[in-house]
């Protein structure tokens, strides 16, 4: 794995499409100079996992596997 590699992310289904995986992606972001090392998203992504990556505008890159 790689260093700042986003592997998991679960927001509660009751609290999904409101932003708030995108906040915490952000906040991760704004505190990355703190831990040096910069968030990014992994290639092991399920169909959801894709779908919100995409939307942050971030590099996604090829998808290797999903659930």
């Amino acid at each position: 794995k790689n260093a700042g590699e986003i592997t998991h992310l679960f927001t509660n289904p009751q609290h999904r499409r409101k932003g708030v995986a995108t906040a915490m992606l952000d906040y991760a972001k704004l505190h990355s100079s703190t831990i040096g090392v910069t968030p990014q998203h992994s290639s092991m992504l399920s169909d959801m996992g894709e779908a919100w990556a995409r939307s942050t505008g971030d590099f996604v890159p090829t998808r290797t596997r999903g659930d």
